[in-house]
């Protein structure tokens, strides 16, 4: 029996308003609580500038010394990177960490209001919801692929409304392509939606089961938006750009490119999800649909291949698993409980009506409180406290106090679009987060790495000026450093900083490496 919307909205005491609200409500709190991490986000926000300075889509690198000036396809995401500017210089970085707040919010949302339209039970769009978010948490930080969750969700919901013959709103797809091919790269995740439709509506029509004219209409949407993904700076150039992608090794060193494994904690999710669906294979009353096992399998074969693929297999699989347990199971569960469950007397009270009033006010209060700019204001923290403690904010402070020429950095390409976003254009760095730079320079930094005397030798090459050097994570690094010419200039807790010269522009400041005192 189908659930309405209203009566479940008819009070916020109820149980059925807590399972809905819980998953929108923690993805927008923990969001709003998670600092800017990505090193991605800085250099989009750096070349949003550029473009609305100069009016132009560069086409060659602009960001490393190492191959500055060689061609290089920025376009796939330019939008976003505009938006990402527009945003930070509109809001500062507590915008940036609303904005990744509000779309989480509305992905989990779009799929929870499908769920209830669809008929899913509370319990199950609750439990499923958050089971599935937990698995999008960790992608949903700020940066250009967010936006592709968010279309990608609605790209879906659009498709089951046409199969569903609630809406006929295909003529959303195009509009949403042209915004799509612009902001993320990910696009493709909507065309291999759009063929297992294609595929699935034409043996439907073979076999009677669908008219002629949805045939059609899907057909012939679909082709108008493949036509739209030519619109963007690359055209035709996109498709070539993302085989070449794929078939660059180094990727496999990413581990958003390489296979899912259950030791990845973020990806344990999945895992569950998997567990469900084959409970659901097993034991619910209501058999999968061939397009729900279709898109379901093509999605989770692609997230155990790529990483990056799980948010939209989580997209795609939350709807197709509510459905599936909202519809009931094939074992008697009163049977089980009076088994297992010790009964108790019924009694008549009020207490979890106002208990559950307390718990979505409680909800509420600190949804509100979790907002960064309201945040910010009761705590008196800067919005340096917004980003994480993971880049080396006060080194890179440093350098910005004294670097008046510009300078060449080597720094963790994970690091580099901090810095970028600092100091560019004084400061260039090596390599950034980009895995599809010149496998010559990847290799060459991986070389460089090793901290022998091939590798220093290779930094004298490229006339390194600066090393920004993780503790953490390159603590051979920094050991190695002095004992081949380099000078401690600067140290903490997160990052030393190495100079070719003892006395150097950026000052002196006390370092513990023996040398160095």
């Amino acid at each position: 029996m189908k659930v309405k919307l209203a009566r479940i909205l008819e009070t916020a005491a109820s149980m059925d308003i807590l399972w809905i609200a819980l998953p929108i409500f923690m993805s927008f709190f923990l969001l709003c609580l998670t600092p800017l991490k990505e090193g991605d986000l800085w250099w989009h926000i750096n070349f949003g500038k550029e473009i609305l300075k100069t009016n132009h889509i560069p086409t060659y690198d602009m960001l490393t010394f190492t191959v500055r000036g060689l061609p290089y396809n920025f376009g796939h995401s330019w939008l976003s990177g505009v938006f990402f500017y527009i945003i930070s210089e509109l809001g500062g970085l507590s915008a940036l960490v609303l904005l990744q707040a509000l779309t989480s919010a509305l992905v989990v949302w779009i799929l929870i209001r499908f769920s209830l339209k669809r008929g899913g039970k509370p319990q199950s769009i609750g439990i499923i919801t958050l089971i599935g978010w937990l698995s999008l948490y960790p992608f949903s930080s700020t940066r250009p692929q967010m936006f592709s969750f968010l279309i990608f969700a609605i790209f879906n919901i659009t498709l089951l409304d046409f199969i569903d013959q609630r809406k006929a709103r295909l003529w959303l797809l195009p509009a949403l392509m042209i915004v799509w091919v612009n902001l993320h790269g990910a696009w493709t995740m909507g065309l291999i939606l759009l063929a297992i439709y294609n595929f699935i509506f034409l043996i439907f029509t073979l076999g009677g089961k669908r008219p002629v004219y949805e045939l059609k209409q899907i057909i012939g949407w679909s082709f108008v938006t493949l036509i739209c993904t030519l619109i963007q700076p690359a055209g035709i150039k996109a498709y070539q750009v993302f085989v070449a992608l794929n078939n660059i090794p180094e990727l496999n060193l990413i581990i958003e490119w390489s296979p899912i494994t259950i030791t990845s904690i973020f990806a344990r999710p999945f895992f569950v999800m998997l567990l469900i669906f084959v409970m659901a294979l097993a034991y619910s009353k209501k058999r999968p649909e061939l397009l729900d096992l279709l898109v379901f399998l093509v999605f989770a074969g692609l997230a155990m291949r790529y990483l990056r693929i799980l948010p939209f297999f989580t997209v795609a699989a939350i709807p197709i698993l509510i459905k599936l347990t909202s519809s009931g199971f094939n074992f008697d569960m009163h049977e089980y409980q009076n088994k297992f469950v010790r009964k108790s007397t019924p009694t008549v009270s009020n207490q979890p009506r106002l208990t559950n009033s307390i718990f979505f006010g409680i909800l509420c209060l600190l949804t509100v409180l979790s907002i960064p700019q309201i945040r910010l204001k009761l705590t008196g923290q800067s919005e340096t406290s917004l980003i994480s403690s993971y880049f080396p904010i006060d080194a890179v402070q440093i350098l910005e106090k004294g670097i008046t020429t510009e300078k060449h950095v080597l720094i963790m390409p994970e690091w580099a679009g901090y810095i970028l976003w600092r100091l560019y254009p004084t400061i260039t760095v090596f390599r950034d987060s980009r895995g599809d730079l010149p496998q010559s320079l990847i290799l060459d930094y991986e070389k460089i790495n090793t901290a022998d005397a091939q590798g220093f030798s290779i930094l004298k090459e490229y006339q390194v000026d600066y090393l920004l050097l993780s503790k953490k994570a390159q603590g051979f690094f920094i050991s190695q450093a002095e004992h081949y010419g380099w000078h401690c200039a600067y140290e903490d807790d997160t990052a030393v900083i190495f100079t070719t010269s003892a006395k150097d522009e950026i000052g002196n400041y006390p370092c513990s490496l023996s040398t160095s005192k």
